[in-house]
This record gives structure tokens, sequence and C-alpha cells, in this order.
């Protein structure tokens, strides 16, 4: 329960923080992007990887809908490879982040973490209760936020959490200025 208080407090903090300051959302991009190269890599469907280097090109030309649309077919083809398309979902959750359309980036969030806990992928599911909780707390929907941070806390708290991975999430979702990242923090 301490923790929870401390998650929420904080989470609400940094999104008035965040949302106080100037944040560039493109240069944010361009800032993940480098990091998630190596993500993007692993997708091993060649017509997968097309369709979202053609939505990461829409997203970096604010062509926010074009992309939503590319990254979802990237992801019809991953899962249809049997795969998790973590990278796809969260793309279309940043797009709709960056266009101001916090409930459906929530909801795209929300998608993600059901999905990640399906294929075990507790990494991700954190991350994006993480994403999800910061954009509540943004946008100034604390109830739900507190009823993600409980989510997330239990997360948290698992042994088979990587403690480098708590301890990032911690700094990035509860930092000043944080943008929505991508899942596992890559």
């Amino acid at each position: 329960m301490q923790l929870s208080k401390f998650l929420i407090s904080a989470l609400f903090v940094g999104a008035v923080l965040a949302a106080s300051s100037a944040i560039d959302p493109v240069a944010a991009v361009a800032q993940d992007d480098i990091v998630l190269e190596a993500e993007w890599r692993m997708i091993n469907n060649a017509e997968a990887r097309g369709h979202m280097a053609k939505g990461d090109e829409l997203l970096g030309s604010s062509s926010y809908g074009a992309a939503r649309r590319e990254y979802e077919m990237a992801a019809e083809l991953i899962r249809a490879d049997g795969e998790f398309p973590a990278l796809a979902v969260h793309r279309q959750a940043r797009s709709f982040y960056h266009e101001g359309m916090n409930q459906m980036a929530i909801s795209r969030l929300d998608d993600l973490a059901d999905e990640a806990a399906t294929f075990g992928d507790l990494v991700t599911q954190v991350w994006a209760l993480a994403d999800q909780a910061w954009i509540q707390g943004q946008a100034g929907f604390k109830i739900d936020m507190e009823r993600t941070v409980v989510r997330l806390e239990r997360l948290l708290t698992s042994p088979y959490l990587p403690d480098d991975v708590v301890k990032e999430v911690m700094s990035k979702r509860l930092g000043e200025g944080t943008t929505i990242s991508s899942p596992g923090g890559m």
C-alpha cells in the first residue's frame, strides 16, 4: 500500500511537471528510434518490417492516422506468424498520444499490457502499464491512474522482473519531462 501511494503521487507530480514543460514529441520519437533499432530488426516478417518503416516515416511527418494503419498491418502480419507485435502496437499508442488522443493511447496501451500478459512478456506489460498510468496522470484521469498503478504495483514487486527494469520504470515514468517510451524500455 505504501508503494502504491508513492507511485500515485509520483506519477501525478511527474505528469503535471511534464505537461507544464515543453516536450517536443518529434524529438522524443527520434531519440526512442535510436534505442528501438534492435527491437525493430527482430521483426522476422519482411512485409511487416516494410509496414513498420512506412509507419515510422508517417509518424515522423505527423501523419498519425496513416501511420497507425501501417502499424496495424504490421501487427496483423506479425500475429499471423504467431509472434507478439509489441513494437507495432506500442507505436500505434504513441501515434494516438502525439495526436493528443489520450483516451485512445490509454486504450491501446491497455490492449498491449493484456497481450503482453498472454505472451508472458512481463517487461512489456510493465512498460505498457507505466506509460498508461503516466498518460492518465497527465490527462488528469486520477482515479483511472490509481487503478492502473495498483496493477503496476503488483508487477513491480514480481521476483521475475529484473531490478534494472524496476529502476528504469521508476526513473523514466516518474521523472520530470518524461514522454511515452517503448515497451521494455527499448
